[in-house]
């Protein structure tokens, strides 16, 4: 069972923020929680998720540091939108991928194991 506040799909849990933090907080805020910030590591569920999501940016577990790779996993083989050199953490909107400088405030997805 997912805790309060929370949606179950498949045998993940998501939360999905009301609130806005920046990507650091977000990524804290995520892992005190026993969870982490959404990742595709297979690179699927993009376009999943993005159906889903309305017109705001949410803070994923996507960082670009030597390279974009997701929080703890593979290296990203997406296409991700950026336009400047500040915008090092991903996020995902209704479109797709985007990278944003870190310290903006952004809502977020928090993913996490179905016990």
């Amino acid at each position: 069972m997912c805790p309060i506040l929370w949606t179950r799909n498949g045998s993940h849990c998501y939360y999905f923020s009301m609130e806005k933090k920046d990507w650091n907080s977000s990524l804290k805020f995520c892992a005190d929680k026993g969870s982490h910030l959404l990742t595709f590591p297979d690179n699927q569920g993009v376009k999943l998720f993005g159906e889903y999501l309305g017109q705001d940016f949410y803070w994923i577990g996507l960082r670009n540091i030597d390279g974009w790779r997701w929080e703890g996993g593979p290296a990203l083989s997406l296409r991700i939108l950026t336009n400047s050199l500040i915008q090092r953490c991903g996020a995902i909107h209704r479109n797709g991928l985007q990278a944003s400088s870190c310290e903006v405030a952004l809502q977020w997805i928090c993913k996490k194991v179905l016990y």
